[in-house]
């Protein structure tokens, strides 16, 4: 069984992976084809969706953190300011 599903059934028990898949619009067959080994990884979107479920960082799924830490204060690209200040006026 593949690391990164494990770390998917650990944050939600396996009897509830159907539910955190409909709430969090992830295909079920993505991660039963994780399970089983047929892919190694899924889409970046779809570990977005996963993090966003559960309110942590995309990092704890790629191996960066090892405990799944609370997202607090996430800048989006709305919520930077994408011009330098010496160009607005």
């Amino acid at each position: 069984m593949d690391d990164l599903y494990i770390k998917i059934s650990q944050l939600c028990d396996e009897a509830n992976i159907k539910k955190m898949c409909k709430d969090a619009c992830v295909s079920r067959g993505a991660l039963s084809d994780l399970k089983i080994g047929r892919t190694k990884s899924l889409s970046s979107s779809t570990l977005q969706k996963i993090a966003a479920y559960f309110n942590i960082s995309v990092d704890y799924f790629l191996g960066v953190n090892n405990e799944p830490k609370k997202e607090d204060g996430v800048k989006t690209p709305s919520s930077e300011n994408k011009f330098s200040p010496s160009l607005q006026k």
